[in-house]
């Protein structure tokens, strides 16, 4: 049985789709989301890649999101960035 996930992205999650089941502009299943649902949805998806405690698969993770949905994937890219750098600092 897996883990369950931490409180951090859980938080994003509700966040993410509280935000799309209001919005007239985001729709998920077609992955289009307006500026505000992006930015919750790049979040959720960070958060939860940092779970993964095995480098190699959170990167054929992210490179299957570039291949799945280019326009999205710095924005991941670049908040996986950050968090992995807070984990560093959190850690000295």
């Amino acid at each position: 049985m897996s883990e369950p996930l931490p409180a951090v992205v859980l938080a994003a999650h509700e966040k993410y789709v509280s935000h799309i089941m209001l919005c007239a502009d985001c729709y998920a299943p077609k992955k289009r989301h307006c500026p505000t649902g992006l930015i919750l949805r790049i979040e959720y998806d960070a958060q939860f890649l940092m779970t993964i405690t095995d480098l190699r698969w959170r990167r054929i993770l992210l490179l299957r999101e570039s291949d799945q949905n280019p326009a999205n994937a710095d924005g991941l890219k670049a908040r996986v960035i950050e968090l992995y750098n807070e984990g560093l600092e959190k850690a000295q």
